[in-house]
């Protein structure tokens, strides 16, 4: 089978099932991000630690992620005293930094460095996304919209860069891209913001069309980040789990970015109604 065909059967199954766990109902759509988001933790501290600390560092990234997705979710479901329970997470950092004294690592603060940054870089997104949900900002169904900008933007721009692409947009860390690709794929997600926006009717045209532009240019802008990730790391894909597109770093790079800046806008229309 050649790698066009496990990208097409991988892109068809791998989203029905994510489009079935979203829309299901929430611990469907909390389970969805989760995992990714666990899958993404995964692979970035492999990518980012050496074989023998990688495990431990993703061990304990997990655990304050899992520790603070039950905390958002109780605390965005009106638990009233959930958010009592938040002065246990600067224990939780002290203890890991006490830890890497005991172990006796090479660079501890390097380290530790990864494991908070990992949760601010690729836990806060995915957090933010159950919020939205809970909190009433938006529906499942918004943020497969989002989504749909997010490959429309991916897969037109690949596409209108490899048909006429030139001009190398940050030949430094990704000399494929172009910028002939990048405004081929902002208009094609222009256009699918407007098409969301024709079929749905809420929550308007504006901010459909300022989605679409968020999605534009965060979207590239954390691929490029996945990419200079990557390069660091002398690796091609972040890993192999979805065959044909690589890991699930690859596939969310553009959305750990894209996500707080299409939360921001989000709370700038609400604050403007």
């Amino acid at each position: 089978m050649n790698e066009l065909s496990k990208r097409i059967i991988t892109a068809v199954l791998g989203g029905a099932m994510f489009i079935g766990l979203l829309l299901y109902n929430f611990w469907s759509y909390f389970f969805l991000f989760f995992s990714i988001g666990t899958f993404i933790l995964y692979e970035f501290h492999s990518l980012t630690t050496k074989r023998a600390y990688k495990h431990f560092n993703f061990l304990i990234s997990f655990s304050l992620f899992l520790y603070l997705s039950l905390l958002w979710v109780a605390y965005f479901s009106n638990a009233s005293d959930a958010l009592n329970t938040l002065f246990v997470l600067p224990a939780l950092c002290c203890t890991i930094l006490v830890l890497f004294l005991f172990l006796k690592r090479e660079k501890p603060f390097e380290e530790f460095s990864k494991i908070i940054g990992s949760l601010f870089y690729i836990g806060l997104p995915f957090l933010l996304t159950l919020q939205v949900l809970l909190r009433g900002l938006c529906t499942a169904t918004d943020i497969l919209c989002v989504f749909i900008l997010i490959w429309t933007n991916d897969s037109m721009a690949y596409f209108t860069g490899k048909k006429i692409g030139k001009h190398k947009l940050f030949a430094r860390i990704s000399p494929k891209k172009t910028w002939e690709g990048f405004i081929g794929g902002t208009l094609f997600t222009l256009l699918a913001g407007t098409l969301i926006y024709y079929y749905s009717k809420q929550p308007s045209w504006l901010f459909w069309i300022c989605a679409s532009l968020v999605v534009s240019v965060f979207s590239t802008l954390g691929d490029l980040v996945e990419s200079m990730i990557k390069r660091s790391a002398d690796a091609k894909d972040s890993g192999s789990l979805l065959p044909g597109h690589g890991g699930f770093f690859d596939r969310f790079d553009g959305y750990l970015i894209c996500l707080p800046f299409i939360y921001l806008l989000l709370h700038l229309y609400t604050f403007t109604l």
